[in-house]
């Protein structure tokens, strides 16, 4: 939603006739955009990577959400040109994957300038196309460094998204976090370390963005490689719906 937020804002000034977007058969951010757009009654055609023949709850949800979705191929997905033009055939407005753009950027900088927040040595985020991560480094927060966790995206443009982030944000020190892993396998040992995480704090993780960041963090802290006294701030980014694809896995 946050990340969602801007976007629907700019669908409103222009006075389009509906909104087309993309991502994954689990994504978390075409699960949010088709909730907002059914309560909003706007019409929503989404991209799916994945066959015609492929049924999963997410999915289920955007059609009883009445959302129009064609399924693409993985070439199709990441070409922004088919989905823009998809949306300027219809007349519609195109959202990037998982939000991301200066939209996006500002409906998280302007949730994080909301909260009452304490000072923070260290703020971490998982991120996929850094759009949640460039929010929360432009925002108001009093933090000295932001740790953005990829968890396997393989994505190259993000480290050099960074960089210039780096770059007009000098009072910052913002730090990528490549974790080297296969992006979205639930492997036995994130499992039981998911489950061992909500049985100790009660907190749900989803295993593509926070369950990894978490798990990378709390290994650096038993590895003493986090200063002690450091105030740490982690966000969690939502996701939970995902684990629906894992009954073993809390949902809430």
């Amino acid at each position: 939603w946050l990340k969602l937020q801007g976007w629907l804002d700019k669908f409103r000034d222009k006075g389009l006739k509906g909104i087309v977007t993309a991502g994954g058969p689990w994504s978390n951010f075409l699960h949010a955009c088709g909730y907002a757009c059914h309560t909003n009654s706007i019409p929503l055609h989404v991209l799916v990577k994945g066959h015609s023949h492929l049924n999963n709850p997410m999915l289920n949800d955007l059609k009883n959400w009445k959302t129009e979705i064609t399924f693409v191929n993985r070439h199709q997905l990441y070409d922004k040109t088919f989905g823009l033009n998809l949306a300027q055939e219809k007349g519609f407005g195109w959202i990037p994957m998982g939000g991301d753009g200066t939209e996006g950027e500002k409906g998280v900088e302007r949730w994080m300038n909301r909260l009452p927040l304490a000072a923070y040595d260290i703020v971490c985020c998982a991120t996929g196309t850094g759009t949640t991560a460039a929010g929360i480094a432009k925002s108001q927060m009093k933090f000295r460094e932001l740790w953005a966790f990829d968890p396997g995206t393989g994505d190259p443009s993000i480290p050099q998204k960074f960089s210039e982030l780096q770059t007009h944000l000098p009072h910052r020190i913002i730090r990528f976090m490549g974790l080297h892993q296969t992006f979205g396998k639930l492997s036995k040992d994130l499992e039981a370390f998911m489950l061992d995480w909500y049985a100790r704090t009660g907190i749900p993780l989803d295993f593509v963005y926070t369950a990894p960041m978490c798990r990378a963090l709390t290994g650096m802290l038993a590895a003493e490689q986090i200063s002690p006294g450091s105030r740490i701030l982690m966000v969690h980014t939502g996701g939970l719906q995902g684990n629906r694809s894992c009954p073993a896995l809390p949902t809430e």
